[in-house]
C-alpha cells in the first residue's frame, strides 16, 4: 500500500494510482495473501499471542501507554488505509501526517479521511522518502508500514526519522525483508510447490491470468521476472535485504521488539490465487491454516526466515548521569 521512490522516476511516483481505483484495488486485493482472514489472524498470533488482538493494539499497548496524545507521521503511507485504520481504533493524536510520494493517493486519502470522525488531525502531503526532511524532535512515533522496502536511501532516510523522534519517541515498521526485487531461491519455491501441488484445482485458479469462460490454474511458484518488477515499480524492494541490518545500526535507535510475521511461504503459495479461499468456505480455511502451520514450522525450525517482520525501536533517551571511571 505504502510506496516511496525517486521523485525524477515517474514509474515509482506513478506505479500504485490503481489504489484509487476501487475495483482495481480489490482486483489486486484478491491475489495477495495478507488478504486471507485466516493470514491475518496468523500475523496477529505471532505479534500479540492472540488471534483475535489487532499486533497493531499490541503495539498501542505494549509501547504507547504513556504517549497520548501522540505527534505521530506515516512515512509512505500509500492510499491512507493504515491512519484510517488507526483514527478508526481510536488512537489519540493531536497530529499526524501521512507523507506520499505519489499526488494522487496524497489526494485520495485526504478526502477519505475527510469524511471519518476524528480525522481532523489527520493530514497528508507529498515527500520523497529518499529526500525526507522532518523538524527535530518533533515526533512522539513514526511508522514505515510495508514502505521501507521501496526507499533507496535507507540509511538516510532511517536517520531522519531518529533525528525526529523525541526522546522515548517510537519507530513501528511493519515492512518486507525479503530477497530483492522479490527473487526468491529456487529450493525455496521448490518448498512453495509440495504444497501447491496438493491444493485442488479450484483453489489454484490463477486470478491474474483467468478470463469468463477460460480458468488458468497455476501449476508452479514462480518469481516475478526481475525485469518486470523494476519496470512495474523500480523501488520494489530495491534495497529489502539491507533493511534489517541499517536499522539496527542507526545511531540513537534502541530496538524494544521483534517478531517474524512470516510470508516466505505463504506469499509465494497464495500470490494470485488467493481470492479463492473464502472465509465461508470451510475446506478453503483448513487448506489455509494447513499452509499456515507449514511456514510456521519452517520458520521455527529455521529452514526459512521471516520475509515480513515487525520491529520496534525507541529513540534513545540522553543520559544526564555522571560518568564514572573504573580504574
Amino acid at each position: 500500500m505504502a510506496r516511496s521512490g525517486s521523485t525524477s522516476d515517474a514509474r515509482a511516483q506513478d506505479a500504485w494510482s490503481f489504489l484509487t481505483d476501487g475495483e482495481l484495488s480489490d482486483r489486486r486485493l484478491r491475489r495477495s495473501f495478507s488478504s486471507i482472514p485466516e493470514v491475518h489472524r496468523f500475523h496477529n498470533r505471532l505479534v500479540s499471542g492472540d488471534p483475535e488482538k489487532h499486533f497493531l493494539e499490541h503495539f498501542r499497548e505494549t509501547h504507547l501507554a504513556a504517549a497520548n496524545p501522540l505527534d505521530a507521521v506515516s512515512l509512505g503511507c500509500g492510499d491512507g488505509h493504515l491512519e484510517r485504520t488507526l483514527v478508526g481504533f481510536g488512537w489519540p493524536f493531536r497530529s499526524l501526517v501521512g507523507l506520499e510520494l505519489n499526488p494522487r493517493l496524497v489526494s485520495f486519502a485526504q478526502e477519505r479521511m475527510a469524511s471519518l470522525p476524528g480525522g481532523r488531525a489527520v493530514t497528508y502531503r507529498q515527500a520523497d522518502l529518499n529526500r525526507l526532511s522532518l523538524a527535530r524532535s518533533s515526533l512522539d512515533l513514526a511508522i514505515f508500514f510495508h514502505s521501507l522496502h521501496h526507499v533507496t536511501e535507507v540509511e538516510t532516510c532511517v536517520e531522519a526519522v531518529a533525528r525526529a523522534l523525541r526522546p522515548g519517541g517510537k519507530l513501528l515498521v511493519v515492512d518486507y525483508f525479503g530477497k530483492n526485487r522479490l527473487q526468491r531461491s529456487r529450493a525455496h519455491l521448490d518448498l512453495c510447490d509440495t504444497l501447491l501441488s496438493h491444493l485442488p484445482a479450484p483453489y489454484r485458479v490463477d486470478l491474474s491470468r483467468s478470463v469468463p469462460g477460460q480458468l488458468v490454474l497455476k501449476e508452479r511458484c514462480e518469481n516475478p521476472p526481475r525485469e518486470a518488477v523494476i519496470r512495474d515499480d523500480p523501488s520494489e524492494a530495491v534495497r529489502s535485504e539491507e533493511l534489517e541490518r541499517c536499522l539496527l545500526r542507526t545511531r540513537g535507535l534502541a530496538l524494544r521488539e521483534e517478531r517474524p510475521l512470516g510470508g516466505t511461504f505463504l506469499d509465494p503459495l497464495l500470490v494470485d490465487i488467493a481470492g479463492n479461499f473464502r472465509a465461508d468456505d470451510p475446506v478453503a480455511v483448513a487448506h489455509v491454516r494447513g499452509a499456515v502451520s507449514a511456514e510456521e514450522a519452517l520458520l521455527r525450525a529455521g529452514v526459512l526466515p521471516s520475509d515480513f517482520r515487525y520491529m520496534v525501536f525507541e529513540r534513545r533517551r540522553p543520559w544526564r548521569g555522571w560518568l564514572v571511571r573504573r580504574c
